[in-house]
């Protein structure tokens, strides 16, 4: 008669969970966490200032000159300034959703973190790849089109120019060859 209980007045059949609830969840190392939260952090506080020097920098360029030509692709590409914006907004939205998602656990943000590491990856391989398997492609690539680029906006943009100095005084080198 164990099954039955007897309170005042109440007869009845006890009720038990025959099936405890499963709980679906992974267990995280703290020091794995904080660990991940930390270096996010890190790289996060350096997007912010990359992302602030180039703000500055592209401030300073638009008041000094009243005009950023970004009329083409390499316009874009030599403005150190708003490369540097640029970088400084990929590496402080990707390092803020590490930092986060780590912190808080949150998958789906651990999944975006996971996925621009892969893909930033993936694109550093191709790249390689293609200066192994096309080196001839990527010499004149670099040397015909791009330092072309270089030269004609040389005297048009002082930040590029002070860039292209200090690289010539810094690794001793006196142009492209």
């Amino acid at each position: 008669m164990s099954n039955y209980r007897h309170h005042s007045g109440y007869c009845g059949i006890e009720v038990r969970d025959m099936h405890p609830r499963i709980h679906n969840f992974t267990y995280v190392s703290s020091c794995v966490k904080y660990m991940i939260f930390m270096l996010n952090f890190i790289f996060w506080l350096f997007g912010g200032l990359l992302l602030g020097i180039g703000m500055y920098a592209f401030m300073d360029k638009w008041h000094s000159t009243g005009w950023v030509r970004l009329e083409t692709f390499y316009d874009v590409i030599l403005n150190i300034s708003l490369v540097m914006v640029i970088a400084g907004v990929v590496v402080f939205v990707v390092s803020f959703a590490g930092c986060l998602g780590a912190l808080r656990e949150n998958t789906c943000l651990l999944k975006f973190y996971s996925m621009c590491l892969l893909l930033f990856f993936l694109l550093e391989m191709a790249i390689a790849i293609m200066g192994f398997v096309f080196p001839q492609n990527m010499n004149s690539f670099l040397e015909d089109k791009f330092t072309d680029k270089i030269i004609h906006s040389y005297r048009d943009d002082s930040d590029l120019q002070n860039l292209i100095d200090f690289a010539q005084q810094e690794f001793k080198c006196c142009g492209s060859e």
